[in-house]
């Protein structure tokens, strides 16, 4: 519903139910008539007020005189008073049009309801057509107050498109998994069924550290939206600060039950790009999960979102070399190396991805 026709109709509504409240018989007929500066903007506003007012179940009539109400509108420039006293266009990043709106009554040609709206492209009117219609009280008597019950702006909501961008901690967890341990466990030189010296039982590893994201989001159905991204982080190297590249993808389905919040459950996938750690044998480079995303609104356009996930490789383990077969030792037969086998240590990867950051809106959409 268009931000202009909600508060319209919306007085309409109000008019006509007090109306019925303290006049016998009223006549609720509307009359839709108006000026504009523009083709496209008369035709527009005539024929949209004309449908959304018989939507609402009024009814409409060719003859003026037939009326009990006259909707009027008139859609001029913007015009601002400058400096030097010379009344002028709006400057380019202002508004650029004004439309002017009046509920008269028709018998004694008194104004119920006046309303002016600021705009520059008609896709702005459709930012509040998700709005419910609330009944409002508007006294007839001149000069008490009129009362008009408007819900809140989510627009932000139904956007086409979402620039995305935010500060990322992920949780790398290395899962202990390799049965060429001794024991599942250790690592050791000699036969594993009979070594000649094994290593304390080794420990999972978890890492942790700062990332960021850039991406793109398209909300092509007001339950669905898809997004491509570029991430980057630090880890992954067990002590030794390494680069990771990774472009990934989400399939979001937005929930927006509640006026402030949107919630977004989604399906990932992430694919690591360039150069991994030279502590890996074999890296997985794939990952697969979900998550969800919870937005708040963040301005007229935007949201400010927090976002957990959980990524894991169902293909391929971690494979790393084998730190302790190049670790030198000295004894009574010269240099030697602690525990030589297995050659590489496998390891489970998942990610624990926390995330907050910004998204910006661009392009109203109808839900």
């Amino acid at each position: 519903m268009k931000k202009v026709y909600f508060v319209v109709f919306l007085a309409f509504f109000a008019v006509f139910s007090y109306a019925d409240d303290v006049i016998e018989a009223p006549n609720n007929n509307i009359f839709v008539e108006g000026t504009a500066c523009r083709i496209d903007h008369s035709e527009f506003f005539q024929i949209n007020f004309y449908n959304e007012a018989k939507a609402l179940g009024y009814t409409i009539t060719e003859d003026k005189s037939e009326a009990g109400y006259i909707y009027r509108y008139n859609v001029i420039p913007n015009m601002v008073m400058y400096n030097d006293g010379v009344e002028r266009q709006a400057p380019p990043d202002e508004p650029q049009y004004v439309i002017q709106m009046s509920v008269i009554r028709n018998e004694d040609d008194f104004e119920v309801l006046s309303y002016s709206f600021l705009f520059t492209e008609l896709d702005e009117i459709y930012e509040y057509n998700q709005f419910l219609f609330f009944r409002a009280n508007l006294p007839f008597a001149e000069g008490e107050e009129k009362v008009v019950y408007v819900s809140p702006d989510t627009s932000w909501k139904n956007k086409w498109i979402y620039l995305r961008v935010s500060f990322d901690y992920p949780i790398t967890v290395y899962e202990l998994n390799d049965k060429n341990l001794y024991k599942e466990k250790s690592v050791y030189n000699g036969d594993i069924s009979n070594p000649d010296q094994v290593s304390i039982p080794l420990n999972h590893r978890v890492n942790m550290r700062p990332g960021a994201t850039i991406g793109v989001e398209i909300q092509f159905l007001n339950f669905m939206s898809a997004e491509v991204n570029f991430q980057i982080n630090f880890g992954d190297t067990f002590n030794n600060w390494f680069l990771n590249t990774a472009f990934g993808a989400q399939l979001k389905f937005p929930l927006k039950f509640v006026n402030s919040l949107i919630l977004e459950p989604y399906a990932a996938y992430s694919h690591l790009v360039g150069k991994t750690s030279p502590k890996f044998k074999d890296f997985p480079r794939d990952l697969f999960g979900g998550g969800i995303q919870v937005c708040t609104k963040g301005g007229k356009n935007g949201a400010f979102f927090i976002d957990v996930n959980y990524m894991y490789s169902i293909k391929k383990q971690a494979a790393m070399i084998n730190p302790y077969k190049t670790t030198p030792i000295e004894d009574t037969d010269g240099v030697k190396y602690l525990f030589q086998n297995p050659q590489n240590i496998n390891f489970n990867r998942f990610v624990i991805g926390l995330s907050a950051g910004y998204k910006y809106g661009l392009f109203n959409r109808k839900k």
